[in-house]
């Protein structure tokens, strides 16, 4: 199998086209038919206040710019209809997934981003978002070589991609003449990606954050902080929201890796409302990857962090020091390289990885631990259970609390032996109490990974973690008892046993 090169869309979008054969053609629909992209004069970047949710935002925008979406099967002619009806001018469009950039006097983005919100054919809008590279090194051009000073944050890039296993081949810049980065460019950017693809892997970088890129996000008031994240959302936003106007062939060859930023700024709860649209809960689990290079607070190197998401890893390559940027190509090099090598599908791979760092303390990857975990659901068929609460009460004299367990296993399975694979959410709340044991760290997430045994009648296995929790490390014991039910799907009994035990029958769904 020829191993394909990583297209890079510098500075910050990097494509890799992997295992593509010679003469073989994607999808038949042209994703850049009618696409235009914005090359004008943007205006100075300022607080812009708008409304969502009867709820006042303020993010980080350019002012009367409104980044607008409409359901993808509406015709450029009716998106241009309502825009205009509404006082609108199109800069910019990506028809083939909705996305339109749009211009209003600055002074009516708030009232034409609520009128906007009431058309039908309207999925979401919201201001252009500024949008900066993720770096902590310096950056001296776009996609241009020959630079006197020093290497590039685009070469830094590049090396990074084949440092890790990737194969650099060719650029597409994502600055303007001005040297900034833009969101429009990004998104036009990944659409050239992916419609330049044949049938293979689409494999995706990006280097680049809204929200604060750098200085220090504690050190801001508590409104900086929440237009920080808000900016950080709303770009995070947008950018699913474009991924889920691709056709599902494209959806099911495609991931991204996004650096997280480099603000020292958590990012878990952003992530959680995210989730909170069930398509974007699916498509950060199968296509997306955040990438940091620290997984706490108070940790050097100044990325924004999430140590107990699942879509947020861990890069601790040489250059992940210097920012985020130069985390997430690593990963992206890491993923093409276990792809290629093992002719697996972008899924599989992406699926492992997450698998693989969330077994480790500081969400870190590791290549050879990838493999150990495709190793173990590559060959077995796949059962996928929803999320399950189990909650245990504590009373200790004075101290009352409760310790909630919120887990979403996966068992794969051939017949007669498998693995379960369980990310456990932990949560403890001190109900009353002063001086109690367990005021301290109050959440944690650990995988519980255990063997099973048996027959599609009847199979069982038990396994064991610690959880960071309260003052100390707190062992908790899982068990799972179940069978292949007549309609080929797994059911059985969930435990936990902390202070004593708590159970759950479930059911998990084949894949």
């Amino acid at each position: 199998m020829k191993k394909a090169a990583f297209f890079s869309l510098c500075l910050v979008l990097a494509l890799a086209l992997s295992c593509k054969k010679e003469g073989t053609s994607g999808p038949s629909s042209n994703l850049l038919s009618g696409a235009e992209q914005y090359d004008g004069v943007y205006p100075a970047p300022a607080p812009v206040t708008f409304t969502e949710h009867d709820t006042a935002v303020s993010v980080e925008s350019y002012p009367g710019q409104v980044v607008v979406f409409f359901h993808p099967e509406t015709t450029e002619t009716a998106a241009r209809a309502v825009i205009t009806a509404n006082g609108g001018e199109v800069l910019s469009k990506i028809p083939s997934v909705g996305y339109y950039l749009t211009e209003i006097s600055s002074s009516d983005a708030a009232d034409y981003i609520q009128a906007l919100k009431g058309e039908a054919a309207i999925n979401f809008a919201c201001p252009n978002v500024v949008v900066s590279l993720s770096q902590g090194a310096f950056v001296l051009d776009g996609c241009y070589s020959g630079v006197p000073a020093g290497e590039s944050h685009s070469q830094t890039v590049i090396r990074n991609l084949e440092d890790c296993g990737g194969v650099f081949g060719s650029c597409d810049n994502i600055i303007d003449a001005n040297g900034t980065a833009l969101a429009d460019y990004i998104l036009h950017g990944l659409i050239r990606a992916i419609q330049q693809n044949g049938n293979g892997p689409i494999l995706v970088n990006i280097s680049a954050a809204a929200g604060l890129n750098d200085g220090s996000w504690p050190a801001k008031s508590q409104a900086e902080q929440q237009r920080i994240e808000a900016s950080w959302y709303y770009f995070m936003r947008n950018l699913l929201t474009m991924i889920e106007g691709l056709d599902q062939t494209y959806r099911d060859r495609l991931v991204v890796t996004v650096a997280s930023g480099n603000g020292d700024m958590p990012i878990d709860r952003m992530m959680g409302e995210l989730r909170v649209n069930p398509a974007f809960e699916r498509i950060l689990d199968e296509n997306v990857l955040l990438v940091s290079n620290k997984s706490e607070a108070m940790q050097p190197n100044g990325g924004n962090y999430a140590p107990n998401d699942p879509d947020v890893v861990v890069l601790d390559n040489p250059d992940a020091p210097l920012g985020t940027s130069y985390a997430s190509p690593c990963a992206l090099g890491i993923l093409q390289e276990i792809i290629d090598s093992l002719n697996i599908s972008t899924t599989e791979a992406l699926k492992a990885l997450k698998l693989a760092s969330m077994a480790n303390a500081g969400r870190f990857v590791n290549p050879s631990e990838i493999v150990d975990v495709l190793n173990i659901i590559h060959d077995r068929t796949e059962y996928k259970g929803n999320g399950t609460t189990l909650a245990f009460d504590l009373i200790t004299g004075p101290c009352v609390g409760k310790i909630t367990f919120i887990n979403k296993p996966s068992i794969y399975w051939d017949g007669t032996e498998g693995t379960l694979i369980m990310p456990s959410d932990c949560t403890v709340t001190l109900i009353s109490g002063e001086g109690c044991f367990i005021v301290g760290n109050p959440h944690d997430v650990k995988t519980f990974q255990f063997n099973l045994n048996g027959s599609n009648a009847s199979f069982s296995g038990t396994g064991s973690t610690s959880f960071a929790i309260g003052q100390g490390a707190v062992p908790v014991s899982a068990a799972f008892t179940g069978a292949v039910n007549i309609m080929g799907d797994v059911t059985g009994t969930l435990s936990l046993t902390l202070l004593g035990e708590q159970s759950a029958t479930i059911t998990l769904f084949k894949q």
